[in-house]
């Protein structure tokens, strides 16, 4: 559906910065979902392209696929705020509005909502990157035939 929504409001006909508000919310939730699908249905269902024991999913999971996940989420709710703002400013001052959405000035409004969005995301996400760390441990285990395993 997002796809959908992507190429229609892209379109010519289209063009306004309320369908190009929706576009970027579009991408930004059609990045979600793809985190989302990677990591619940490929990774922990059908354990392709590795597993969750394997090392490599272990490396990636605290320090790349998790933030970007929450990096993602928070860029949809903010823009859904913005997008919210958007409306109300048009309902309640339309005539401010319209001088505003010029399209000498829409573009750089909407590039100024967007870069906001993914740069308070991003500032808010940071900790993310570092609140796990990776531990190995060892112990020893005897047996009862005097045998030694060391995991």
């Amino acid at each position: 559906g997002n796809i959908f929504s992507i190429i229609i409001l892209s379109s010519k006909e289209m063009k306004n910065p309320f369908n190009t508000l929706l576009v970027a919310l579009a991408i930004f939730d059609c990045i979600f979902i793809s985190f989302m699908v990677f990591d619940y249905a490929f990774i922990r269902v059908y354990r392709w392209p590795f597993t969750l024991d394997s090392e490599l999913y272990t490396y990636l999971f605290p320090k790349f696929i998790f933030p970007l996940n929450n990096i993602s989420l928070c860029c949809s709710i903010y823009l859904i705020i913005y997008i919210a703002f958007e409306r109300y400013s048009a309902v309640c001052n339309p005539f401010s509005y319209r001088e505003s959405t010029r399209p000498e000035n829409a573009n750089n409004r909407v590039f100024k909502y967007v870069f906001c969005v993914i740069f308070f995301s991003c500032v808010v996400n940071i900790p993310r990157f570092f609140e796990t760390v990776i531990q190995y441990d060892t112990f020893e285990e005897i047996l009862d035939d005097n045998t030694t395993v060391i995991i």
